[in-house]
């Protein structure tokens, strides 16, 4: 007996033309979805694209594994410490890791300080290890900068932030139980040795990524600090006179510093800074503005010391120096006693200098101010002239009238234009008016009876100067009979006196 079995592949089409047999109960039944259709192609689909995504991501896997497992890490090192090295800093790193997510790790930091005196031995500090952790995705999707920095020096956390953006950068840094002898380049600054603990906390914000606009806070502190030993000298940087060459004092005791700085549009200014204890009392006065670079900031600061009696004591060295200061670094009352300096220059290159000094800068304005007050002397002094001119022409208009116009002057005349002086002339007495007189004139000689005056006769020479006289018989005789001049009626009085500056009358009658 044979049996035949039916055809799988009609079966997958849906069984051919066949239709399918209804069940024996006669229920209705649908259809069977067909094997090898859209869903089945989909899932297909899928799981391919899965298996070549997988390929994918193993292939980038092993790839990446394969350069951080090959990355020259010293070379990148070397590469760092001739970055910092361009930068001014004498920085070693002997080795780093790299981890994919953006953090590495220095191993063996030493940063070498240059020597600050002649002759010195330069330090060193070593770092362990120093994290660094970076973000990369902020970096390659925004172009922005977040570093975050931490290492341990002689057991003391330090923590460094640095953030920066096209907007804004900020700074946070914070170290806590800090030996004092180990704070950078401070030890050897100073030569002799440090003691205490030192912490310190920066918290500042630079709009516009510019310390000119720095806005936030710094505060450090000095616990039970102590300075000398007796034997090593004692530098203070840019200092002059003994003190630039070096002086061994005794250990001193610092007390406890504590110092607070506002940072306010770009300008650092102290609001405390102090401290006081059995041997001194420091104070820090003033303020420092802040330039871009930082490294071109300058220093605005004053500092009162006191060195007690005790100290004084206690080290001839610093009596010495105490009673040899000179009168630019003593103070005035009330703080007799006390010792002012002023601190200069940048923060690469401070300087130390009397209190009562003047630096370059400072000479140079107060000459220019002397300058703009005579300039404002002067010009107070003109315009005083010239008010006083314009008070004395208006008082000579108010007495003599409107002034005319000068022959050539132009029509309007400026305010400083002086008055027209008027000329010299000699001053007499003004005659009275005349008065009309009610009498009647005289009468006029008769035109027939009024006679030609001759002409003056020639001057004779002095030998021969005699007047001869007239005829007799003529009328013209000088006796008590004399007849009248002719020409002059009897009874008129004779002719008034010629006034001052007038001719005399011709008198016809010739002197005999």
């Amino acid at each position: 007996m044979k049996i035949r079995l039916p055809n799988l592949a009609n079966l997958r089409r849906g069984g051919g033309d066949l239709p399918a047999a209804p069940p024996a109960s006669g229920t209705i039944v649908a259809p069977a979805a067909p094997i090898g259709g859209f869903g089945d192609r989909m899932r297909l689909f899928s799981r391919r694209l899965r298996s070549s995504a997988g390929w994918v991501f193993l292939a980038v896997f092993v790839f990446f594994a394969f350069i951080w497992i090959s990355l020259p890490t010293r070379a990148l090192a070397w590469r760092i410490g001739h970055q910092a090295r361009q930068a001014g800093y004498l920085i070693d790193i002997e080795d780093m890791s790299v981890r994919p997510w953006g953090s590495a790790t220095l191993y063996n930091v030493t940063w070498t300080y240059a020597p600050s005196h002649p002759g010195q031995i330069p330090h060193q500090m070593v770092l362990d290890a120093v994290d660094v952790d970076f973000s990369i995705l902020g970096y390659l999707l925004l172009g922005n900068i977040d570093v975050e920095v931490d290492t341990m020096l002689d057991e003391a956390p330090i923590h460094a932030e640095y953030a920066r953006s096209g907007s804004e950068s900020s700074i946070k840094i914070e170290v806590t139980e800090l030996p004092l002898g180990s704070v950078p380049k401070l030890q050897q600054a100073l030569g002799a040795p440090l003691r205490g603990l030192f912490a310190l906390h920066v918290d500042m914000t630079m709009p516009e990524n510019l310390f000119e606009k720095a806005e936030g806070s710094i505060s450090l502190e000095c616990a039970s600090c102590s300075i000398g030993d007796g034997e090593e000298l004692l530098f203070i940087p840019g200092s002059s006179g003994i003190t630039a060459k070096g002086i061994t004092i005794p250990e001193i005791d610092l007390g406890t510093l504590v110092g607070k700085l506002k940072v306010a549009e770009g300008r650092a200014t102290v609001e405390d800074f102090k401290t006081k204890s059995a041997d001194i009392e420091l104070e820090l006065t003033g303020d420092m503005p802040l330039k871009d670079p930082f490294s071109k900031s300058e220093f605005a600061f004053q500092m009162k010391l006191l060195v007690t009696q005790a100290l004084q004591d206690k080290s001839e060295t610093l009596r010495f120096a105490v009673q040899t200061a000179g009168p630019s670094s003593k103070m005035d009352p009330p703080d007799d006693g006390w010792l002012g300096f002023k601190l200069r220059g940048t923060v690469g290159k401070p300087r130390f200098m009397g209190i009562k000094s003047k630096t370059a800068e400072e000479r140079m304005l107060e000459r220019r101010q002397k300058n703009a007050e005579r300039e404002a002397a002067k010009k107070a002094r003109t315009k005083s002239r010239s008010t006083k001119k314009t008070e004395e022409k208006d008082a000579l208009e108010r007495n003599n009238g409107p002034e005319l116009p000068s022959v050539g002057a132009g029509e309007t005349g400026g305010a400083d234009r002086e008055p027209t002086k008027a000329p010299d002339t000699e001053m007499r007495p003004a005659e009275p008016p005349s008065t009309p007189s009610t009498q009647p004139p005289p009468p006029e000689p008769e035109p027939e009876a009024r006679q030609e005056e001759p002409p003056p006769p020639p001057p004779l020479p002095p030998a021969m100067e005699e007047v001869q006289q007239p005829e007799g018989g003529q009328g013209q005789g000088q006796g008590d009979g004399q007849a009248p001049p002719e020409g002059q009626p009897d009874g008129q009085a004779p002719a008034e006196a010629p006034r001052e500056g007038e001719a005399p009358p011709p008198n016809d009658a010739p002197t005999g």
